[in-house]
């Protein structure tokens, strides 16, 4: 069974993504836990809630097949800047398992340097396309971008499409065995 460890920020996550990330890939067979920065319940923008399965620093990369960081507003309080999350994105990156992010969790993905010299997508907000492009991506607009086993999608409205590229890159990976 496939594993996927998902990251939102504690507050002000993005309801519409997040779900419908865990509904598509809980449809797919995929077995999924949540991280975050607390284990209190995690409350959306919309005020949707949904609770952590532990801290980001407890997630071992030897559990799971993939890591996806999620968006919303709480991401830029939370997570661009997260030391242990950046860590962790390195960590999966350099184990060669999917590490992916969606929406405004993305510069997370930037900020950790993983993006250098590597097309990606953003949440289309000028802020966010400057702030890749500063840590060495080649910003492309486009819903899904698949470079290797980095996944990043522009938004919510992408979440299901987001979803299925993660999971055949995992496919993709125990195939070729990265």
């Amino acid at each position: 069974m496939k594993r996927i460890a998902v990251i939102t920020p504690p507050e002000q996550f993005q309801e519409e993504q997040l779900f419908t990330l865990l509904e598509t890939w809980n449809n797919h067979g995929v077995d999924t836990k949540l991280f975050s920065t607390t284990l209190a319940q995690a409350t959306g923008e919309r005020g949707g809630k949904a609770r952590p399965h532990g801290l980001i620093a407890s997630v071992k990369v030897e559990d799971f097949d993939a890591i996806a960081v999620t968006g919303g507003r709480g991401s830029l309080a939370c997570l661009w800047d997260n030391v242990e999350l950046h860590k962790m994105l390195q960590t999966f990156d350099f184990a060669r398992k999917p590490t992916t992010a969606i929406c405004a969790g993305v510069i997370a993905l930037a900020r950790a340097g993983l993006l250098v010299g590597k097309a990606a997508t953003v949440f289309p907000a000028l802020q966010m396309i400057q702030e890749i492009r500063s840590r060495g991506a080649i910003y492309i607009p486009a819903e899904v971008i698949s470079t290797g086993w980095i996944v990043t999608a522009a938004q919510s409205e992408h979440a299901e499409l987001f979803a299925s590229y993660v999971i055949k890159v995992i496919e993709k990976r125990k195939e070729l065995a990265f």
